[in-house]
């Protein structure tokens, strides 16, 4: 009876079960390109786009397969808003959940720069190019939606390869951080444009109205939705499904009162929602439970990306082709000639002269808020501007808005999104690796080098004592010390030789205090920052392991690591992370407003009573700081000493110290 289901529906009816065999299907793919990373220098993203031009343009060719020709069709001919209602959240919120609140608070003001302000430059200098350059004739609300469609960044792929190298989190997290609201700003606009273009009277006043219902009212809905979850993940102890549901759920609720129910933006909804989860309702998520939670959103984000980017490479083997009269997705001819190759070429050079050319304004605003911009980070930034799954569907929109009269137009719309995202995922996406070592981020320093050395000889010191101590076995019996030794060997010479060709050394403020009192001192400023690098990163690995002995509550352990990584930014002029944690451990609130008056005089036990639970969390941090201090400069002094043996060297070193103050850790206290 199942089987006859399809044939009583009449011919050309497709069953909604066959949208399975697409998922199956990109799944497939993903694992495959996944297991074969390690033999390619293409970006995950780039091979996905590849597979889906391959299979797109198969399918044209011969679309003998009926059941994957269904498949596709099904895919293909979805509805827009359902795609993005399935997709965006998913993607906007694991993005920005992610993120890491110390650099996401330092990083917030450069952020919204590049969001708002910096789209407008881009989508406006994208239409001089439309208008003046392209010769369709285009109207300015045409070129200027074509702006605003090309403006939705989508670094995927450069910020994959910035993770995977460890090259720098905190411009990692700007240029996620700005793809993220960039996209949702962009949108905005878009939607805005949309209507003009369609001939709906649109005017100052109404647009006005309208975006601050798009843009403001979306991301008041995202903050109300993070702080309202954030709120209820307080109350669940330790319960990762509890807590990645109730994200999971946070996710889609916002998007859809947003889209759906409001009429704001729902994408810049789920990225606000994410960014205040990440910002506040860290402080309530365990350590433990996070890492669970994360493992999920990142295991459906690797899902959404993997099947949005194989439908990319499908629909753009669909438009490439000039010689189409209909396709798949609608009955209207697609309008390409082969001159159209040569503006391609065009747009994609125009896209990263623009993009220059907003990092060139935004510089100044960038070097006096967060982090400082340097001339290697905006390459980086400028060569990062890819496009991608955002942009596609508004290409889609436009393609499949019958109230958009010009059909030329709107071909055009979907053949160079679907260009761009083609190219700049693999020119752009494919060489991120390659740039980034010419520019030397992927580069040792001396002291990194020394310390990389003597680790291994470390190693290998291990793996002679272990040889040495080899044993018969009652299972295995007899031991072969010469094949244990080929196998387990490092590949010594090699490693340190490729970690030499890449050693620089950094450039140090030559004006900061510290640098002149260490030069003063006769130390060395690098070699002073690297070891106060080296306490900090382990001060916070410790307060972690504490975390896990059920010593310190959440709240105390997020604050200990966060003034940790606050301290990190400051490491060139000192050890401050005291200076920093200092304020945490004073009375706030009522205490100190009792305090302030001396309330004590009247009720001794009012105060004690109002002062006991503020002034025991005070106790531990100071507990808890002085611990990891401890244990930080005792694990340093070990590594020093024992690397002062193997040189041979009698007296016994000491921690070098900077002028960055004394902790009490230092001294014993």
């Amino acid at each position: 009876m199942a089987a006859e289901a399809p044939a009583e529906a009449g011919e050309g009816h497709i069953p909604p079960s066959d949208a399975v065999l697409f998922i199956l299907v990109c799944f497939s793919i993903g694992i495959f390109i996944r297991l074969c990373l390690r033999w390619t220098k293409i970006p995950y993203t780039a091979m996905l786009l590849l597979w889906g031009l391959a299979i797109g343009f198969l399918q044209l060719a011969n679309p003998a397969t009926q059941a994957f020709t269904n498949t596709l069709q099904l895919w293909l001919s979805m509805e827009p808003h359902l795609l993005l209602l399935v997709f965006l959240p998913i993607i906007g919120f694991s993005a920005a959940i992610g993120q890491e609140p110390h650099m996401l608070r330092k990083s917030w003001v450069q952020i919204m720069v590049l969001a708002w302000p910096g789209v407008v430059i881009q989508f406006l200098l994208i239409a001089l190019c439309a208008k003046y350059a392209f010769p369709y004739d285009w109207s300015w609300p045409e070129c200027l939606l074509f702006g605003a469609m090309l403006s939705a960044t989508d670094p995927v792929a450069v910020v994959a390869v910035l993770q995977e190298v460890g090259a720098s989190q905190k411009l990692a997290c700007v240029i996620d951080g700005e793809s993220l609201v960039n996209d949702g700003s962009a949108l905005v606009i878009f939607l805005l444009l949309q209507k003009i273009v369609e001939g709906q009277q649109v005017t100052v006043a109404g647009g006005i109205a309208q975006f601050c219902l798009l843009a403001v009212v979306g991301m008041l809905l995202g903050i109300a939705f993070g702080a309202v979850t954030s709120w209820l993940l307080d109350n669940i102890f330790r319960d990762a499904t509890l807590t990645t549901i109730v994200t999971l759920v946070s996710a889609y609720s916002s998007y859809y009162v947003a889209d759906r129910l409001v009429g704001a933006s729902g994408l810049l909804a789920v990225v606000c929602n994410g960014f205040t989860m990440s910002l506040i309702g860290g402080r309530q998520i365990t350590m433990r439970v996070g890492d669970a939670m994360h493992s999920f959103w990142g295991v459906l984000e690797w899902s959404a990306n993997t099947i949005l980017f194989v439908w990319m490479g499908i629909v753009l083997a669909i438009v490439l082709p000039p010689s189409h009269e209909e396709t798949v997705i609608t009955d209207q001819p697609i309008h390409l000639e082969p001159r159209d190759a040569a503006y391609v070429v065009l747009l994609y050079v125009w896209l990263q002269a623009a993009r220059t050319v907003l990092l060139l304004v935004c510089w100044i605003p960038f070097n006096y808020t967060g982090y400082p911009l340097t001339w290697r980070s905006a390459l980086v930034m400028v060569w990062g501007g890819l496009r991608g799954a955002v942009g596609m569907v508004m290409a889609l929109f436009i393609f499949l808005d019958e109230q958009i009269h010009d059909s030329s137009f709107r071909s055009y719309c979907i053949f160079y999104m679907g260009t761009m995202a083609f190219f700049t995922v693999s020119i752009n996406g494919g060489t991120t690796k390659a740039l980034l070592q010419w520019l030397g981020f992927m580069s040792y320093t001396p002291e990194q080098l020394g310390t990389l050395h003597h680790v291994i000889e470390d190693m290998d010191e291990m793996r002679e004592k272990r040889l040495v101590e080899l044993h018969p076995d009652e299972v295995l019996g007899e031991p072969e010390p010469d094949a244990v030794n080929v196998w387990s060997r490092l590949p010594t010479e090699a490693v340190l030789a490729q970690a030499a060709a890449n050693t620089v050394r950094p450039a140090i403020n030559p004006k900061s205090k510290a640098y002149q009192a260490a030069v003063e001192k006769g130390q060395d400023p690098q070699l002073l920052y690297d070891y106060r690098c080296r306490v900090l990163h382990m001060v916070k690995a410790h307060y972690a392991e504490v975390y896990d002995q059920h010593l310190l509550t959440t709240l105390q352990a997020r604050t200990l690591q966060s003034v940790t990584d606050a301290a990190l930014d400051e490491a060139g002029e000192g050890l401050v992370d005291w200076n920093m944690l200092e304020p945490n451990c004073q009375l706030r609130g009522i205490p100190k407003l009792m305090q302030a008056l001396k309330l004590h005089r009247l009720s001794v036990t009012l105060v004690q009573a109002t002062t006991y639970s503020q002034s025991l969390s005070n106790l531990t941090l100071l507990v808890g700081f002085i611990h990891a201090h401890r244990h930080a400069q005792e694990v340093l002094r070990q590594h020093i000493r024992a690397v002062a043996d193997n040189s041979q060297q009698t007296p016994e070193p000491t921690t070098p110290r900077g002028n960055g103050g004394t902790h009490p850790a230092a001294n014993g206290a």
